[in-house]
């Protein structure tokens, strides 16, 4: 089984940005218009084993395989 890749995907209104990142390997980084075809697009990219974290406006979210949706707690540690 391939090991498991982090991605961080930021939400924008016209385009959503991902980074997958693998210990010891560079970034990889695309981007996807928010049209049905982009998003067909970004869904091929995600890779089974990849632990997904999103970030949309003022939420954030983390995406395991077979679970549900999980919001994160985000801090603002320049308080």
């Amino acid at each position: 089984m391939e090991a498991a890749h982090h991605v961080g995907i930021d939400i924008s209104k016209g385009s959503v940005s991902l980074c997958r990142l693998a210990a010891g390997q560079k970034a990889e980084r695309t981007s996807f218009k928010t049209d049905p075809e982009g998003m067909q697009r970004l869904v091929a990219w995600i890779k089974p084993n990849d632990l997904v974290a999103l970030e949309a406006g003022n939420l954030a979210f983390a995406l395991r395989p077979g679970r549900a949706f999980r919001r994160l707690t985000i801090r603002n540690s320049s308080k």
